[in-house]
C-alpha cells in the first residue's frame, strides 16, 4: 500500500476516532435532535458560570474514591471509569505516532493528547454535560502514553521505523522510549 494512501487512511481513522471520543465523552446519552437543540437553541455556548462543585482539581481524588469505595459504587462502574478512561485514549497516542507527518516525538504526542483531554473536560464543564475532573486528564494521559509505548514497541519489533541510528548506536525508537521514561 502506498505511503500516501496509508497516511490518508490513518488520518481518516483518526478523525472518526476523535468523533467517537466526542460522542462518548461529551454527548453520551444525547440524541441527534437533543444535540441540535443544545447547539442551536441553548444558552450553553454563552459562558455561564458553573458551580465549582462540578470540578475536581485534586489529583487522584476520584481515582482513590473509585478504588476505596468500589463495593458501594460497584466494581463494574469503578473498572469502567478507571480502565475506560485509559483504554479510550490508547488509540490517540498510537494513531498520532502512526501518522508520522509531521513527525512528532513522544513528548509532543503526549502533550497533544493531554491538551485534547483538557479541552474535552473544559467543554464538559462549560456545557454542563459532565464534571470536569483532573483525574480524567491523568487517566486519559496514561492512555495516550500507553498508545505511544505500544506504537514504539511495535515499531521496534517490525523494524518499520526507517530511522537511522543515533550517535550512541541506538535506534531513534530506543532514544524516544528513554525520553518518555
Amino acid at each position: 500500500m502506498g505511503s500516501k494512501l496509508f497516511r490518508g487512511l490513518v488520518r481518516l481513522v483518526f478523525v472518526f476516532y476523535v468523533g467517537f471520543l466526542v460522542k462518548v465523552i461529551l454527548l453520551r446519552g444525547v440524541s441527534s435532535s437533543e444535540f441540535y437543540e443544545l447547539v442551536v437553541h441553548s444558552p450553553v455556548w454563552h459562558f455561564i458560570p458553573r458551580p465549582m462543585e462540578r470540578v475536581n482539581w485534586i489529583p487522584f481524588d476520584t481515582i482513590r474514591l473509585y478504588i476505596d469505595y468500589y463495593k458501594i459504587v460497584t466494581l463494574e462502574l469503578s473498572i469502567l471509569n478507571l480502565a475506560g478512561n485509559i483504554l479510550l485514549f490508547i488509540p490517540f497516542g498510537f494513531l498520532l505516532k502512526l501518522l508520522k507527518y509531521p513527525p512528532l516525538n513522544g513528548m509532543v504526542t503526549l502533550f497533544l493528547g493531554v491538551l485534547f483531554s483538557v479541552a474535552l473536560e473544559a467543554l464538559q464543564y462549560v456545557s454542563g454535560i459532565g464534571v470536569m475532573d483532573i483525574d480524567d486528564v491523568i487517566l486519559n494521559g496514561t492512555g495516550v502514553l500507553a498508545g505511544i509505548v505500544l506504537f514504539l514497541m511495535m515499531e521496534g519489533l517490525t523494524g518499520m521505523s526507517g530511522k537511522r541510528r543515533t550517535e550512541g548506536g541506538k535506534s531513534a525508537t530506543q532514544d524516544e522510549m528513554e525520553e518518555l521514561m
